[in-house]
């Protein structure tokens, strides 16, 4: 079977890792896979996976009429039995691309960018947001499946783009025990030292990159509450990946600094492997 990924890039975001780290797997299973990106990121994932012998090709084109004739010559070419399309740019051209091809049509849910607490935020108006939500549903028809990173992604999805959720297969993502190790106690001991946290300190680890609308601002708020509603000292401890306006406001504003806790903003390694909160 052959398998044609297409994805804006393989950089160093969730869902461009998650794809990386899936070819050599599917590989080994027996797939051909190669991938077409919107453009090279010059970071991440995009070498390593050259330099294991994927094939993973930028279009050329800079423009969507551009870009959806090229995909389509090379899927022609390929003559994949899957296109698999990941992220709002990609599954517009993937799945237009792909459509009168003899290939199965798959694209991956792996955001909730419709629901009303998106409106919220203030950082896009409304009439973009639904906008977008229109071209989405109305491209949805094209695909053939369709793959959720989660239960709550599922369900949120299928009542923006009025999906059958029978269409849609919930896969969790998950990474290899050969990269990130085995957990054992001791493990966690040094991991949770390093960090100035104890054994028994409750944690919640929200690891991502500081965007918006992952809203890391509220979570931190959060965190007095979370300590008026348990005994002893409360802390926050945040690790924070990119650099965007949110760090800033969340170090600056985010918490309350009559609060009986303590929010740490620290930026991890690179594949950061570190086993906090189990």
């Amino acid at each position: 079977m052959k398998v044609l990924f297409v994805i804006d890039s393989l950089g160093a975001s969730g869902t461009e890792h998650s794809t990386a780290a899936l070819l050599p797997a599917l590989r080994d299973h027996g797939l051909e896979v190669s991938v077409s990106t919107l453009y090279d990121a010059g970071f991440g994932d995009e070498e390593g996976i050259r330099a294991q012998g994927f094939e993973v090709r930028p279009l050329r084109s800079s423009h969507y009429v551009g870009r959806v004739r090229e995909l389509r010559h090379r899927i022609t070419a390929l003559a994949p039995d899957v296109v698999h399309c990941a992220l709002f740019q990609s599954d517009m051209l993937g799945r237009v691309a792909a459509w009168w091809s003899d290939a199965g049509i798959v694209s991956s849910l792996v955001n909730t960018p419709y629901e009303p607490a998106r409106l919220s935020n203030g950082d896009v108006p409304a009439w973009k947001v639904r906008s977008v939500q229109t071209v989405d549903a109305a491209t949805a028809r094209l695909v053939d499946r369709f793959h959720a990173v989660s239960q709550g992604v599922a369900e949120a999805n299928a009542r923006a783009l009025r999906l059958d959720p029978e269409r849609i297969t919930v896969i969790e993502r998950g990474r290899s025990r050969r990269v990130l190790g085995t957990w054992t106690p001791a493990r966690r001991a040094r991991s949770r030292e390093q960090l100035g946290f104890g054994p028994d300190d409750k944690i919640v680890l929200a690891a991502g990159r500081q965007d918006h609308q992952k809203r890391h601002v509220d979570l931190i708020r959060a965190a007095d509450a979370i300590g008026r509603s348990r005994p002893g000292p409360a802390r926050a401890h945040r690790r924070p990946i990119g650099e965007r306006d949110t760090r800033r406001r969340a170090s600056s504003g985010g918490a309350s600094k009559g609060g009986r806790h303590r929010v740490a903003a620290r930026a991890p390694p690179r594949r950061a492997r570190t086993p906090v909160c189990r």
